[in-house]
């Protein structure tokens, strides 16, 4: 703590014949005085308790254009006073911004190697493939969290940041609820973007947002330590029919599961054998209502707006997110559910997109494929604005 300059002052000037080392002293406890009332100055006018845990932040993924990383490195240090930074990444033009640019605590340097081909089958010529490059992921993920000093984690993608520090509050609602598995410490609080509710237009079972982590060092090592996903499955659908059930969103997997399945379903069941799930949209009335009354004891889901994320790449796809992806407020209602809570833990989150039980109405008339054809080809504005609508 730095001494009051103006006390010291004050007293060197007033009393110069006393000892230099008293003064100080007296500086300090007056400083330390000074902290006490803020302290309880904070409690009464606004119930504050300044309790902030040693938390380690870890960025991977490449350099991001929308803004420069410098900006959500100092934004961490504002929202997480003393937060540990971390980059973990294999961009070799990041990592030198960052090095020489002193932003972060720690870099971590990784290999640049492990593209598979793409999770999707292209919709036409023209669509741009994006490589599945869960290898990347999972390296570059474990490598940052391996280096971090603090048992708490925060990981985030490079083209995400935090805004404020609701997370510590939703941290602090359910880490102290009993989990019935033995295997972690506690639950891991994930993103709603694209955490799949599967009764809707992708019936995809066991499929958690992989963006954000928020948890225990050694709960989200064990969420990164799935085995390096085999080629043959990255190509399933070439060899492989689609099961006959799959609709057309459904058909346009290459891949046998989803990044997102992946890593969940080894976290939850440590080997294939045990997986409840065969290909990614493997489903049934028994294999829902088993994944939704397993998942909460390892994974909070929590909607960008209850914890401050912004994830501008992602803002085109809300209309689905707020739709057909759990919330905080559904999360929260199926864990107090499970663990037959009689607390209200979703009293402070709202509800997102329209009321479900008319979603799955409208979708019927939705997938239509002469509706599908009219929305293909209404302009794009109008589009956007019913988007809106039902978001």
């Amino acid at each position: 703590m730095a001494y009051h300059k103006t006390i010291l002052i004050f007293y060197y000037k007033r009393y110069p014949l006393y000892p230099l080392k008293t003064i100080k002293l007296i500086a300090l406890l007056f400083d330390i005085y000074i902290y006490q009332c803020f302290i309880v100055w904070c409690i009464k006018i606004f119930g504050v308790k300044i309790n902030m845990p040693n938390i380690s932040v870890v960025f991977c993924g490449v350099r991001y254009p929308e803004y420069d990383i410098y900006y959500a490195a100092k934004n961490m240090r504002n929202i997480f006073p003393g937060c540990e930074l971390i980059l973990s990444t294999n961009d070799a033009s990041l990592i030198s911004h960052a090095e020489q640019n002193n932003f972060f605590d720690k870099v971590v340097h990784c290999k640049n190697t492990g593209e598979l081909p793409s999770l999707k089958y292209p919709e036409n010529k023209k669509e741009k493939l994006i490589n599945n490059n869960i290898k990347k992921q999972i390296d570059t993920s474990r490598a940052g969290i391996e280096v971090a000093s603090n048992e708490l984690i925060l990981k985030l993608r490079t083209d995400q940041i935090i805004v404020n520090d609701d997370i510590l509050k939703l941290w602090n609602l359910v880490k102290d609820i009993p989990l019935k598995n033995k295997k972690y410490r506690n639950r891991i609080i994930t993103s709603s973007v694209f955490s799949i509710n599967p009764r809707y237009s992708e019936r995809m079972p066991y499929h958690l947002s992989d963006m954000l982590q928020f948890g225990m060092k050694e709960d989200l090592l064990s969420y990164y330590s799935a085995p390096e996903y085999p080629f043959a499955y990255a190509i399933w659908y070439e060899k492989h029919s689609h099961a006959k059930n799959s609709n057309n969103n459904e058909r346009k997997f290459r891949s046998r599961f989803a990044v997102e399945q992946w890593l969940l379903l080894n976290y939850i069941f440590e080997n294939e054998q045990s997986f409840p799930i065969n290909y990614h949209n493997h489903h049934s009335p028994k294999i829902i209502k088993e994944f939704e009354a397993l998942f909460t004891d390892y994974f909070l889901i929590a909607h960008p707006d209850d914890i401050g994320l912004r994830a501008s790449k992602f803002e085109p796809n809300m209309s689905y997110v707020n739709n057909q992806c759990y919330s905080t407020h559904e999360c929260l209602r199926i864990l107090q559910k499970n663990n037959c809570l009689s607390e209200d833990l979703a009293i402070n989150y709202k509800p997102k997109g329209i009321n479900k039980k008319f979603y799955k109405q409208i979708k019927i008339i939705l997938d239509l494929k002469i509706v599908q054809l009219l929305i293909k080809n209404i302009p794009y504005s109008l589009k956007e604005n019913l988007k809106k609508m039902i978001s």
